[in-house]
C-alpha cells in the first residue's frame, strides 16, 4: 500500500499554533518600541528583525501575530488588524518556502482583508487560463451589504514568480491605481529558511525585486544571513534590529529572567520543583541558567521543557553547559544513557530521516524509511526523543489519524548537522553527528527499490512525498563530492527517472508541469534531459490545462533519437489511463528549433510585441499588445509576467518601444495613444487626437530634448 502524506499549508499559523509560539511570551518591549516607531507613516519600506538562531526571532513574529489577530488591543504600539499577512517559512515544511505557496497564502489573506483587493483577484482569474479564483458572494455580517468571499486560489500552471505577479503583484496595482490609499502591513518570519527551496527563485527573490509603485510595508525576521541581508540592504529601503547585538545584552538578559520567573511561577509541573527551594536557591538558579543562556531564549525553553518533563531537575544543574550546541549535546547524552537503549540503530536513524526530510514525516513514513525490525522500539524511541521532537496529529485520506513528526527546531538539524561542536569554550567532537548523505539514502533507497525494482509497484501508488521530494533527495546524493562512487550511482539513478514515462506522467499528476521543468535542471548537462525539459516548455501551456494530453504531447515532439528516448516514447504510447487521441506521426513543434515556449496570459489574441533591449544588445524582457485592452511586460528568462499594464478601453494594435527601453507606447481602437513608464511600469500620460482607431505607432526620434513619434 503506497504511504499516506498529508498536505498541509503550515505557513498560516491557526489561533492555536500562534497560542503555542507565544506561551509565556515575556518581555520585548524595547523590540516592539522600534517596530512601533518603524510602522509611523514616513519610514522605509522593510523592517529586518535578524539574530543568532535561538534568539526568539519566530516568537515575536507570533506575538506581532497574536496583536493583529485579537479582537481588542493587547498592546499600545500595534492596533487590531494591523498585519494584513503573515507567512512563516520553515525549512522542515518545502511547501512553506515554495514561492507559489507564498503567493497564494499572501493574495488569500489579503482578500479576506480587503474587499477592493479580493475583486480585483477575482477579475485576474477571470482573464487568465492558468489561475483559477473560487469564490461565492454572501451578505457581510450583521449588515445588508453583499461580499466577495474567496474560497480558494489554484496556481498549480504557473511559476513562483508568475505566481507572486498575478495573484498579489497585480491586483496590489490596480488598488494603487484606482486610488486606494489603504496601508498593506505584511509579516514573514524565518526568510533564511526561504533559502531551502531548491528553485531558482526564492521569496528572498520575490520581495526584494518589488516594483516601486507596490507601497506594502514587510516586517520580516531572519538569522544573519548575507544572502538575506544583502538582498534588501542594497535596495537601501531597510530599517532593522540584530536581537543579539551586545549592545541589547541587558535587555535581553532581562527579558530572559522575566521569562524563567514567568514559567517556574505558573506552571505546575515547574512549580513542584520550585517549592523545595527557598528564595536564595531560587535566585540562583534562574541567575545560573540565564548565564548559560548567554540571551538564549531557545536554550532556556529547552532547558525548562526538559526540567517540565522530569528529564532534569532544577535542584541540580551542577555542571549545566553553555550555550545551545552544548545543551543539547548534554540532554542526547541523557536519553541515551536513561533510554538504554542504542544510539546508532534506535535514535540516529529517528532524527537522521527528520534532519533530512523536507516535510512532516508520518509514523509509517519513519518506519518505512528506518526499516526497523520491531515497531514497539521504534516507538520507544520517539517517545525517549519527545524533547527534539513537534507531533501533529492528522487524518488521512482513509480518515484515520496519523502522527506526523519533524524536528521541533531548525537549531536542532544544525546541532545534528555539525562534526565539531565549542561548549564551554573546549572544541570536541560531536558523537551524534548525522552526515545527510546517509539518510538522503535511506528516504531515496526506500522509494526506488519499492517502486523502481519492484515489478508489481508502479510510480502512480507511490505517496505524495516521494513523488515532491525524490529528485531532490537523488540530487543531494549526486552531488556529494566526497563520495564519488555514490554520487555516480544516484546521478545515474536520478537521470533514469527523469527520463521514466510512469514516473514523469505520476509526478505531473500530482503536483504540475513546472515541477518537472525544475527537476530538469538537475541534470542540466545531460542530453536526453535537456531535450525533454525542452519539450516541457514548449507544452507548458496545453498542460497546465490539460495533464491527459502529456503523451500526445511527448509523441508529437519528440523523434526516437536515443534509445532512452525511444523507450520513453514506447511506454508513452501504451498509456491507458484514460481515452486520448495518440498523433501518428511527431507533427508538433519539436524541441531544439527556433520556438522555445508557448507564453499564455493573454485573453485575447496578440497584436504585437517588442523586445526590450539592455546592454550589448541582450533582450531583458519583452512586452506584447494585446485585443484584450492590455500590455504584458515579460521576463524572459523565466518566461513569467513581470506586469500587465492597464488603461486602454479597446483593443490595443500598436506598440513601440523607445531606443532607450525607458518608456514604451501603445496605440488601440479607442482612439488614443498611452505612453508607458518601463521603469516604475505605470502610465505616464494619454495622447488623444485621433477620431477613428490607432493602428499603429513609431519612434521616428527620441532624445532628451526632442521627443517625435508617428502614429
Amino acid at each position: 500500500m503506497p504511504l499516506l502524506t498529508k498536505s498541509r499549508l503550515t505557513a498560516i499559523p491557526s489561533h492555536k499554533d500562534i497560542a503555542k509560539l507565544t506561551k509565556q511570551f515575556t518581555g520585548r518591549e524595547w523590540v516592539f518600541k522600534e517596530i512601533g516607531n518603524w510602522l509611523k507613516p514616513g519610514n522605509k519600506s522593510f523592517f529586518l528583525l535578524t539574530g543568532e538562531p535561538g534568539s526568539g526571532k519566530t516568537a515575536i513574529a507570533a506575538r506581532l501575530t497574536q496583536f493583529s489577530q485579537s479582537e481588542t488591543s493587547l498592546h499600545p504600539d500595534f492596533t487590531p488588524g494591523f498585519l494584513s499577512a503573515v507567512h512563516f517559512c520553515s525549512a522542515r515544511d518545502s511547501t512553506s518556502v515554495d514561492p507559489k505557496n507564498f503567493a497564494r497564502s499572501i493574495a488569500l489573506q489579503l482578500s479576506g482583508k480587503c474587499q477592493p483587493f479580493a475583486y480585483a483577484l477575482k477579475d485576474v482569474g477571470e482573464k487568465s487560463v492558468n489561475i483559477k479564483v473560487d469564490f461565492r458572494i454572501q451578505k457581510a455580517e450583521n449588515s445588508a451589504i453583499q461580499a466577495l468571499v474567496i474560497n480558494n486560489l489554484s496556481v498549480g500552471g504557473l511559476s513562483g514568480q508568475e505566481a507572486f505577479n498575478r495573484a498579489v503583484l497585480d491586483p496590489l496595482t490596480t488598488l494603487y491605481n484606482q486610488g486606494v490609499d489603504r496601508p498593506f502591513t505584511i509579516l514573514v518570519d524565518s526568510l533564511d529558511e526561504a533559502l531551502t527551496h531548491s528553485g531558482d527563485v526564492t521569496i528572498i527573490d520575490l520581495l526584494s525585486k518589488l516594483p516601486s509603485q507596490i507601497k506594502a510595508r514587510w516586517i520580516l525576521t531572519s538569522r544573519q544571513e548575507p544572502r538575506v541581508e544583502n538582498a534588501f540592504i542594497l535596495l537601501e529601503e531597510v530599517d532593522g534590529l540584530f536581537l543579539s547585538d551586545p549592545e541589547f545584552s541587558q535587555d535581553n538578559r532581562r527579558d530572559i529572567q522575566d521569562y524563567i520567573k514567568k514559567r517556574l511561577t505558573q506552571e505546575d509541573k515547574l512549580k513542584a520543583q520550585v517549592a523545595g527551594l527557598n528564595l536564595t536557591q531560587q535566585a540562583d538558579q534562574i541567575a545560573q541558567i540565564t548565564d548559560k543562556s548567554d540571551g538564549n531564549f531557545q536554550y532556556v525553553s529547552f532547558l525548562l521543557d526538559s526540567i517540565a518533563n522530569a528529564k532534569r531537575s532544577l535542584s541540580d544543574l551542577e555542571g549545566l553547559p553553555e550555550g545551545l550546541d552544548g545543551l543539547y549535546y548534554d540532554s542526547l547524552q541523557r536519553v541515551v544513557d536513561l533510554g538504554k537503549k542504542d544510539w546508532s540503530t534506535v535514535y540516529a536513524p529517528v532524527l537522521g530521516v527528520l534532519s533530512v526530510a523536507r516535510e512532516n514525516l508520518a509514523l509509517s513514513q519513519i518506519q518505512a524509511f528506518t526499516n526497523p525490525s520491531d515497531q514497539t522500539l521504534l516507538l520507544n524511541g520517539l517517545n525517549d526523543l519527545q524533547q527534539f521532537l513537534e507531533e501533529t496529529i492528522l487524518n488521512s485520506n482513509h480518515e484515520e489519524e496519523e502522527s506526523y513528526y519533524r524536528l521541533y527546531h531548525q537549531s536542532v538539524v544544525d546541532f545534528l548537522q555539525k562534526r565539531s561542536l565549542i561548549i564551554n569554550q573546549k572544541k570536541l567532537n560531536n558523537l551524534y553527528y548525522l552526515y545527510p548523505s546517509d539518510w538522503n539514502r535511506r528516504i531515496a533507497d526506500y522509494y526506488w527499490n519499492c517502486y523502481h525494482l519492484t515489478p508489481d509497484k508502479d510510480w502512480r501508488e507511490c505517496d505524495l512525498y516521494g513523488l515532491r521530494h525524490l529528485n531532490a533527495h537523488l540530487n543531494d546524493l549526486a552531488t556529494v563530492k566526497k563520495t564519488p562512487s555514490y554520487a555516480r550511482e544516484y546521478g545515474e539513478r536520478l537521470s533514469k527517472l527523469l527520463i521514466n514515462f510512469n514516473w514523469l506522467q505520476a509526478k505531473l499528476d500530482a503536483t504540475n508541469i513546472s515541477a518537472l521543468i525544475s527537476d530538469c535542471d538537475y541534470l542540466s548537462d545531460d542530453t536526453d534531459v535537456h531535450t525533454l525539459k525542452s519539450v516541457f516548455e514548449l507544452a507548458a501551456n496545453t498542460l497546465n490545462q490539460d495533464k491527459t494530453q502529456f503523451s500526445g504531447q511527448l509523441l508529437g515532439r519528440l523523434t526516437p533519437c536515443s534509445p532512452r528516448i525511444q523507450q520513453l516514447l514506447k511506454n508513452a504510447q501504451n498509456w491507458q489511463a484514460v481515452p486520448w487521441l495518440r498523433p501518428l506521426t511527431a507533427s508538433l513543434t519539436k524541441p531544439g528549433g527556433r520556438l522555445r515556449r508557448t507564453i499564455g496570459g493573454h485573453t485575447s489574441y496578440v497584436t504585437a510585441i517588442v523586445l526590450v533591449p539592455k546592454n550589448f544588445g541582450e533582450t531583458s524582457y519583452a512586452i506584447s499588445a494585446s485585443a484584450d485592452q492590455t500590455l504584458k511586460v515579460w521576463d524572459l528568462d523565466d518566461w513569467t509576467a513581470i506586469k500587465t499594464l492597464k488603461g486602454h478601453k479597446r483593443a490595443v494594435r500598436g506598440l513601440a518601444v523607445t531606443p532607450d527601453g525607458r518608456r514604451a507606447v501603445s496605440a488601440s481602437e479607442d482612439y488614443t495613444l498611452k505612453v508607458w513608464d518601463l521603469e516604475k511600469l505605470t502610465e505616464l500620460r494619454t495622447l488623444e487626437g485621433h477620431s477613428d482607431w490607432v493602428n499603429g505607432v513609431a519612434i521616428i526620434s527620441w532624445t532628451l530634448d526632442k521627443k517625435k513619434l508617428l502614429a
